[in-house]
C-alpha cells in the first residue's frame, strides 16, 4: 500500500512540475502588479460614484483575498465565480443585453463619456477591440457566458499597451513590462 501511495504521489508531482515548467514565468499574474507605475493616470471605465458598491454587491471586493477582485483563478479563487461576479457588475452598469451578451453600443457610449483628452481614442479603441474577443474566452460549461471578466481585463491591458506618450514612463523596465504584457495572454477562464 505504501509503495502504491508513493508511486501515485511521485506521478502527481511530476505532472505538476511539467505543467509549471511549461508556463512562462514572465506571464504569471504577479508580474503585472507593478506595471501600473509605467502608465500614469489610466482613467476608470466606470467613473460613477456607485461603482464601488456595485463591486461589493457582486462579490468583487471585500472577500478577504487581498487587493483587487475577491473571486478569481488565484489561490482560493473560483474562475466561474469571477466570471459571474464580473457579469453581475456589467449587468448593474447596463452593459449586458437582455439575451446575455456584451452590449457593444453601450460599451462604446460609456467609453466615449469616460475617456477624455489623450485617453479618448485609446479608450474607445480598447473597448471595441476587447468586445470582439470577450466571448471567445468563455468556457461552454460556464453558467456565466457573456465574457464580462475577459472584457474587464482586456480593456485594462489595452489601455496600458496604448498608453499615451504624456502618461508613459519611458524606462527600460517599463518597456520590458509592455513587451511582457503584449506576449502574455490572460489565463483561460476554465474551472
Amino acid at each position: 500500500m505504501t509503495i502504491m501511495y508513493s508511486a501515485v504521489v511521485l506521478v502527481l508531482s511530476i505532472c505538476v512540475a511539467i505543467v509549471y515548467s511549461e508556463r512562462d514565468p514572465d506571464c504569471s499574474p504577479h508580474q503585472f502588479h507593478e506595471d501600473r507605475k509605467c502608465c500614469s493616470d489610466i482613467p476608470m471605465l466606470f467613473p460613477d460614484s456607485n461603482h464601488k458598491s456595485i463591486m461589493e454587491t457582486c462579490g468583487m471586493r471585500g472577500k478577504g483575498k487581498g487587493p483587487g477582485p475577491g473571486p478569481g483563478p488565484g489561490p482560493g479563487g473560483d474562475p466561474e465565480e469571477a466570471d459571474c461576479a464580473a457579469e453581475c457588475v456589467l449587468k448593474a452598469h447596463k452593459l449586458i443585453t437582455d439575451d446575455g451578451h456584451l452590449d457593444s453600443d453601450a460599451f462604446t457610449a460609456l467609453a466615449k463619456s469616460s475617456f477624455t483628452d489623450s485617453w479618448a481614442t485609446v479608450g474607445v479603441e480598447a473597448v471595441q477591440k476587447c468586445i470582439q474577443t470577450a466571448a471567445s474566452d468563455v468556457d461552454a460549461n460556464s453558467k456565466c457566458k457573456s465574457g464580462a471578466h475577459h472584457m474587464m481585463h482586456c480593456v485594462k491591458k489595452q489601455m496600458f499597451l496604448s498608453c499615451p506618450e504624456a502618461h508613459w514612463t519611458a524606462t527600460p523596465e517599463c518597456q520590458s513590462a509592455k513587451t511582457r504584457m503584449e506576449k502574455c495572454e490572460p489565463p483561460k477562464r476554465h474551472p
